[in-house]
């Protein structure tokens, strides 16, 4: 009979050569140890600590996504950390106070999840003020931190309560929180936007005051966030700091949001900074066109002769929009970089169509028209007028007629609009501008049931096919990235052009910031933006062109001091570095670029390796985007 785990006997087992009985067979005693020594070391290994943030919407606005235009700065602080090391968790929610986040069984959820190691920042205020009793809220605090009590019949929980001061409702978080082994860090409230003699009013003889005396008394860090915020304020001067908010004197926009939280995550890295990612530097110009010639000498290489025929699935004039994006991308590498052999391309690929369009003079589809961009920027170069004779004639007969629908997809806009505007400045003739706005007006409000953009979102169905009620599979609209791409590098090459004059100037400006910032808490952690926009599982993942054309327009508006530098270059600088490593081969061939297609699902799967239908418009796109990081200042 052998011995059972239970009746293990030394002995034996040395008899045995050092094998382990074991009722299934034997085992090395040696490969035990390694168990046993593994186990015991895993045990001493620390869990990853959670820092916990609580409090009102100043700190999370609805869910944390900025649906209606207003951020909290909690739901901006992940950045900063690396969450391999410390989990994030954005506990707060509106309309809370320091009372009801206690009261609504909030604050004890995270108790029973608090151990020791973890973190607790917390900023409530607010709504501290309001009325101990009222039928709307009743989520008022005694003024104070003093230990003063009043018992109060809640009518909204439908009992009597003991209401307690505010200092007293922020001692039961540190004290409890220490309890735990956790460290507490109290925030005083962010400053609202009022100004009194050229200064930002602070509540330095109520809340601020009262959250610095209950952190010291407890033994709490604090963080300033009533002065420190009020200081950079008073530093912007009111003009500016109106953009910083949404629809408010409370409530931050993204912009609004990103400053708080980054004097927040300031302030926390003489407690966290062992948690907290090293800031980014966007790689060196010449590192970046070291990038964009390798990845264009392997396309001319792979296609020397510019007029060839493409063929996927069947013969295509390479002419077509694919080619012309490419060469879009072609003209900017150039402007950065004036080889004579990237010109000379340009100039074959037009000479081979003999400067025409495929379709000819009376097409009316936008991917057709697309290569009158570099038709007209080579004409400005060698004003041949064999160079724009057909592109000019195509866009005067869209002029001449009164349909104005032709642009039923959003990729249309970035094909054709540069075109009119281009022509609009080359002869000075407005009508250009009017007919092209006249377009972009039906694409955006009225095509399908009401136009392909949700003023909501800030972003655009790509066509009818995904208006409402059209979902991806969580529920969220359809927003495919490569499409809102091609809308940015539209209005960014509009912009580029058009007088500031021209009557519509405004709106296409508001336009391409409004879909900025809506861009902005979509980036992936590796710096790359999904295929979809709001839905991350489906086909979620690394994605070249609608990353390039994002990188494009962010860019472009730090060169021109149109967005705010500080809060977007470091995306920038996050994508454009993914762009670079991820998806540049040695050889020069480009990875993890999506294949033709109009929605998140074709073309997949999305690879390093996988070569997509066509390769000369992702390539267009990285050149694009790559010219514009190439220009920003250091």
């Amino acid at each position: 009979m052998k011995p059972s785990f239970k009746h293990f006997d030394l002995q034996e087992t040395q008899q045995r050569g050092s094998i382990w009985p074991l009722k299934n067979g034997y085992v090395q005693m040696k490969q035990i140890l390694l168990l046993v020594l593994l186990t015991v070391t895993t045990s001493f290994i620390a869990p990853k600590p959670t820092l916990y943030i609580i409090g009102d919407s100043t700190v999370r606005n609805g869910d944390g996504s900025g649906k209606n235009g207003q951020w909290g700065w909690g739901s901006l602080v992940a950045q900063y950390f690396d969450t391999g090391k410390i989990h994030i968790s954005n506990q707060a929610i509106g309309g809370r106070s320091s009372r009801t986040f206690i009261t609504e069984g909030r604050w004890e959820r995270i108790l029973n999840e608090l151990r020791a190691g973890d973190y607790v920042i917390m900023q409530f205020g607010h709504n501290d003020a309001g009325p101990l009793d009222d039928t709307a809220r009743a989520r008022g605090t005694i003024r104070g931190t003093g230990e003063e009590s009043k018992e109060i019949y809640n009518p909204i929980r439908k009992q009597q309560e003991v209401v307690h001061t505010y200092g007293w409702y922020m001692r039961k978080y540190i004290a409890e929180a220490k309890a735990k082994g956790a460290i507490p860090i109290v925030c005083s409230p962010v400053p609202r936007e009022r100004w009194q003699n050229g200064k930002i009013s602070r509540a330095d003889n109520d809340y601020g005051k009262w959250a610095r005396e209950t952190a010291e008394s407890g033994g709490a860090k604090f963080i300033d966030l009533n002065d420190r915020i009020a200081e950079q304020y008073e530093a912007m001067g009111a003009d500016k700091v109106k953009t910083l908010f949404h629809g408010d004197h409370t409530h931050t926009s993204r912009t609004g949001a990103e400053l708080n939280a980054k004097v927040v995550t300031a302030e926390l890295k003489s407690v966290l900074g062992k948690y907290m990612l090293p800031p980014q530097r966007l790689i060196k110009k010449k590192q970046t066109l070291a990038a964009m010639r390798l990845a264009n000498q392997y396309f001319m290489q792979k296609w020397p002769d510019a007029g060839k025929p493409t063929f996927v699935k069947k013969e295509r004039p390479s002419n077509l929009w694919t080619r012309a994006v490419y060469y879009e991308g072609l003209m900017a590498l150039y402007s950065i970089d004036k080889k004579k052999t990237y010109y000379n391309y340009a100039v074959e690929w037009g000479e081979s169509h003999k400067w025409g369009l495929w379709g000819g003079q009376q097409v009316r589809n936008a991917d057709n028209q697309c290569c009158g961009q570099t038709y007209i920027d080579l004409y400005l170069i060698d004003k041949k007028e064999e160079r724009i004779r057909d592109i000019k004639a195509c866009m005067d007969n869209m002029i001449a007629s009164d349909k104005i629908d032709d642009w039923w997809w959003i990729d249309a806009l970035q094909m054709a609009m540069p075109v009119f505007v281009k022509l609009g400045v080359l002869y000075n003739d407005t009508s250009y501008f009017s007919r092209m706005y006249d377009m972009y007006a039906y694409t955006k409000y009225k095509h399908g049931d009401k136009g392909l953009y949700n003023p909501a979102d800030h972003l655009w169905w790509r066509d009818k096919d995904f208006d409402p009620p059209y979902t991806e599979p969580n529920g969220e609209d359809c927003y495919w990235s490569r499409g809102n791409g091609w809308v940015v590098a539209a209005l960014v090459r509009t912009l580029e052009e058009l007088p500031s004059s021209d009557p519509h100037y405004a709106e296409y400006m508001q336009d391409y910031k409004d879909m900025l910032e809506a861009l902005l808490p979509l980036q992936r952690p590796d710096g790359f933006w999904n295929a979809s926009l709001h839905d991350p599982n489906n086909y979620g993942g690394k994605e070249l062109t609608g990353t390039s054309l994002f990188v494009y327009g962010m860019a472009w508006g730090i060169n021109k001091g149109i967005i705010d530098r500080n809060t977007y270059l470091p995306v920038v600088t996050k994508a454009w570095n993914a762009l670079v490593k991820d998806c540049v081969h040695p050889d020069g061939k480009l990875g993890w670029v999506q294949s033709t297609g109009k929605e998140p699902k074709d073309g997949q799967p999305v690879t390093y390796d996988r070569i997509p239908d066509f390769e000369d418009y992702g390539l267009g796109c990285f050149l694009l985007g790559g010219s514009e990081v190439y220009k920003l200042k250091n």
